[in-house]
């Protein structure tokens, strides 16, 4: 296998790491180097340090694991793939999204995030896993907008309804943030109507009077326009990541 000198280094000194380096707590354990190397895509790092015996599921970082900061962080073909190959779960739960998958459907870019979805569920990722809080793959894409991940999420078995430990659905994550072609695709795909809520904050009064509307407040109109039913206001913005 060819190492250039700068990941020879990085070798070095994770093989000292992996002597002398053991610093653990419950949940935020410090990251391990095999979680840096997937972090800025080494793949010849992590071959070479599984290849030494390191545990391709063992955890620390903000993200957790391996395979949830390679997720996050937008590698397919090289990192994602790789990390699978050597046999990380898949399913670990963990880290900040909770799950590789919620990880992969919160990626800023729409298309890396669906081809990485769709690795992750052809691989075998459960699709309706929720973290801590409640939240889903389908929440985090309809958060980010990204409607084509929710089309890929929802064909394959995505609960459209599921709800977050707050009472958060997709359908509230799409319409606060302004994303009218995911809330309609939702709506489409059988969320429940009943379940949006009209967000409202206390800079609604003074954009109005500034003749503007953000787009949270905008797209909740734009359904409400089509269901004559008022069901009350909810403040989401604890439930953001």
């Amino acid at each position: 296998m060819f190492i250039d000198p700068c990941s020879y280094r990085w070798c070095l000194w994770a093989d000292a790491h992996e002597k002398t380096f053991n610093i653990e707590s419950p949940r935020h354990r410090h990251p391990t180097v095999i979680y840096y190397a997937a972090l800025h895509g080494f793949c010849n790092i992590i071959e070479w340090l599984t290849s030494h015996g390191v545990d391709i599921n063992e955890t620390g970082g903000l993200f957790g694991t391996v395979l949830q900061v390679a997720a996050f962080a937008g590698y397919k073909d090289a990192v994602v793939t790789l990390v699978l190959k050597y046999g990380a779960d898949i399913n670990h739960q963990g880290g900040f999204y909770g799950y590789p998958v919620i990880g992969a459907a919160a990626f800023g870019s729409a298309s890396k995030s669906e081809e990485l979805v769709r690795l992750l569920l052809s691989s075998g990722a459960d699709i309706n896993v929720a973290n801590e809080g409640g939240l889903t793959a389908l929440h985090l894409a309809a958060r980010r907008g990204h409607q084509f991940v929710v089309r890929v999420l929802i064909e394959n078995g995505a609960k459209a309804n599921v709800q977050s430990s707050t009472g958060v659905s997709p359908l509230h994550q799409a319409a606060y943030n302004g994303n009218i072609g995911v809330a309609q695709l939702l709506m489409e795909n059988g969320a429940t109507r009943s379940f949006l809520l009209l967000f409202l904050n206390f800079s609604l009064t003074a954009e109005c009077a500034n003749d503007r509307i953000s787009p949270f407040v905008s797209s909740s109109v734009i359904l409400y326009s089509e269901n004559s039913t008022f069901f009350g206001m909810r403040d989401v913005t604890n439930d953001r990541i």
